[in-house]
């Protein structure tokens, strides 16, 4: 339980002498926003020089079992720039066991004559 971040960095191939936005929004994969992780989107600057900049998606703890799950972040409406690579994957691992089965074992004198019971 609890939150923890998903830490995305979107790099430039190489420094710009202008400023570079881009939009990013989340999706859902087998992950879904509200339960999983929260749903972001909003627009990142790299000034003149910068050539790297994070996206932070809040991931939702829990306590049930379930298998891994992924949810998306793209990249949309670059200015001054290209897209290369337009799609991030956020893979969220579980970390909740099923409960483990066990059983134990007995020993059991089997004494002279007649029936025992362990």
């Amino acid at each position: 339980s609890g939150t923890r971040n998903a830490t995305f960095t979107v790099s430039l191939s190489a420094a710009s002498s202008e400023s570079i936005t881009v939009e990013y929004a989340t999706g859902d994969d087998t992950a879904i926003a509200g339960l999983d992780y929260t749903a972001q989107s909003g627009k990142l600057t790299f000034n003149p020089g910068e050539t790297s900049q994070t996206i932070t998606i809040p991931v939702i703890g829990e306590t049930i079992f379930e298998g891994n799950e992924t949810f998306i972040v793209n990249l949309n409406n670059p200015n001054n720039a290209t897209v290369a690579n337009p799609q991030g994957i956020g893979t969220i691992d579980n970390d909740d066991s099923l409960p483990e089965l066990s059983i134990n074992s007995v020993t059991v004198s089997e004494g002279d004559s007649g029936t025992q019971n362990a």
